[in-house]
């Protein structure tokens, strides 16, 4: 049977998309799940998947560059929304062949720093908390923006210089925008995750690839709203995409067996004559 490739491989292309929502759904529906139970008490808790409230705390700290302040996990966020669009001319495989790609704007600065260890402590205990590979979804803390036409903070057009803005006579040059978040020790969050114990008791509240460690300091209820939510979209996301490669797929062998009828052209007789 013949099969037209390309249409086959696009198929299969969007297909692998249907399973990434497949197991994105998954992974939202988890963690609503997780967020909609009752949160347990530090003593009470045992081996298996926990949901925990309290205040974080470490044996170290960071400092954020934007408020200074002392914390256990920062977000440092800097966009220069009209940074300059360089354009330049490539030269193509053939010669005089030229085209032109724009390179540039939208310049951002991330800076994500985090402790090595953290712990959870409410008034029944405390216990330590997987940090490395955890899922953080935290408040805002502070966000800045400035742009040409606004009268800007003399501090603030120094911070964004800072991260990379550019500047003129009059101040900043366009928007910009900087936004922080960080996690303070003695801030109340919500951590779920999987509760293991060793050998000599010590419990600690780790992760897995399919189900890690969820750490926020907004409402559960809020959460467990959008984490819904994001499960619904990511659903409709894959019922479409595993329509779309289905038919494709379909598509595929259907038009590769359709090939066209050969045309046998029969010879032409050549009539002999006698000669004189």
């Amino acid at each position: 049977m013949n099969i037209d490739s390309l249409v086959l491989m696009t198929g299969l292309a969007v297909g692998l998309c249907a399973f990434v929502a497949f197991l994105a759904r998954s992974h939202y529906k988890k963690q609503a799940d997780a967020l909609t139970g009752a949160s347990t008490k530090i003593a009470h808790a045992r081996p298996g998947h926990v949901k925990l409230e309290g205040r974080v705390s470490a044996n170290e700290s960071l400092e954020s560059p934007v408020s200074n302040k002392k914390c256990l996990y920062m977000q440092v966020v800097f966009k220069d929304l009209d940074a300059p669009v360089d354009v330049e001319f490539v030269r193509g495989p053939r010669m005089g062949q030229q085209s032109i790609r724009a390179t540039g704007g939208q310049k951002r600065v991330a800076i994500v720093r985090k402790a090595n260890q953290i712990y959870l402590e409410d008034d029944s205990g405390r216990i330590e908390v997987d940090f490395d590979d955890a899922d953080i979804e935290l408040l805002v803390d502070k966000s800045f923006q400035t742009g040409s036409l606004s009268s800007n903070d003399p501090q603030v057009e120094t911070l964004m210089r800072r991260f990379g803005a550019r500047s003129g006579a009059s101040g900043i040059k366009g928007r910009c925008q900087l936004t922080e978040i960080i996690l303070e020790a003695g801030d109340k969050i919500i951590v779920t995750g999987n509760l293991t114990m060793d050998g000599t008791g010590q419990m600690r509240v780790s992760g897995t690839d399919d189900d890690p460690v969820f750490i926020t300091d907004k409402s559960s209820e809020v959460v467990a709203k959008s984490s819904k939510q994001k499960a619904l979209m990511m659903t409709i996301t894959f019922l479409v995409l595993s329509l779309l490669a289905a038919s494709l797929i379909g598509l595929g062998f259907v038009t590769g067996s359709k090939q066209p009828d050969r045309v046998i052209k029969k010879p032409v007789p050549v009539e002999k004559t006698k000669g004189w």
